[in-house]
């Protein structure tokens, strides 16, 4: 199931992750590292005038991009339904990235406490690694905390891209895969840590999984009590996370994708 959706979305995702790091060779310029033998032969039938005769890296065609993927870990996902859609994206996710060779990724799980599965300086995530991650995942934390997990990525991020200075800054995704039932006292934080990750030049993208046949995250109410009175709102009113698309079959996962990381850039741009 998960190789069809995964080769939609590197075709999704090709024209939303553009190609970041300059590796394609263009002329024609009077200094440069690689000499254009064409050019050469036109230079000495011009009797040396036309001296243009050099190439230069001055056409991205490689992505550089550094994705941390974080899957919700809580007993709600269970709950909701939304666990084995949660691992079947994560399968499609981890297949359709490694297509497009979007550049490093990394995975983690949250829920009581923040782990991380599979971090950017342990390689490619390949088959056999993509194979143990599931079985890292039981869905039986009792809380879903959501800055736990931002307190650990955002210094891995920080980390990955210190690292990778040195041959060109990546751009750094945390895509967090959840039910969206986070703890409602967090949010100050959340919105906190938000903000941290904007001035890092870190996107978040949230995919709320939705299980058919279950409440949607959109329709919950939240109670609170405002001077002893009791208030009722949408539970969505005031969410932490600015860019967020609602997923609710694994098969529209490369659409919702690339529609919530267009969302981002858009956001980030103003």
């Amino acid at each position: 199931r998960a190789a069809p959706v995964a080769r939609r979305l590197a075709e999704a995702l090709r024209s939303v992750l553009e190609p970041t790091v300059f590796s394609r060779l263009k002329g024609d310029y009077r200094s440069g590292k690689r000499l254009s033998m064409r050019r050469v032969l036109e230079y000495v039938a011009s009797g040396y005038r036309k001296d243009k005769i050099w190439l230069r890296r001055n056409r991205p065609a490689k992505r550089a991009y550094q994705v941390l993927v974080a899957i919700d870990d809580s007993a709600s996902m269970r709950d909701n339904g939304a666990h084995e859609a949660a691992l079947a994206a994560l399968a499609a996710l981890a297949a359709g990235l490694a297509q497009l060779e979007v550049g490093d990724l990394a995975v983690a799980r949250f829920g009581d406490a923040a782990e991380l599965l599979h971090g950017f300086a342990d390689g490619p995530l390949g088959d056999d690694a993509a194979a143990r991650c599931p079985a890292r995942f039981a869905f039986a934390d009792e809380a879903t905390r959501c800055a736990a997990l931002l307190e650990t990525a955002l210094p891995a991020l920080r980390a990955a891209r210190e690292a990778a200075a040195r041959q060109a800054a990546p751009l750094q995704l945390l895509l967090l895969v959840s039910d969206g039932r986070f703890d409602a006292p967090s949010r100050a934080e959340l919105r906190r840590l938000q903000r941290d990750a904007t001035d890092d030049g870190v996107a978040i993208v949230v995919l709320l999984i939705d299980a058919p046949g279950r409440e949607s995250v959109l329709e919950m109410k939240s109670v609170s009590f405002v001077d002893g009175q009791v208030a009722i709102d949408q539970y969505m009113d005031g969410y932490p996370f600015p860019c967020y698309v609602v997923l609710r079959d694994v098969a529209a996962l490369p659409d919702t994708l690339a529609t919530a990381l267009k969302q981002w850039f858009e956001f980030h741009a103003r």
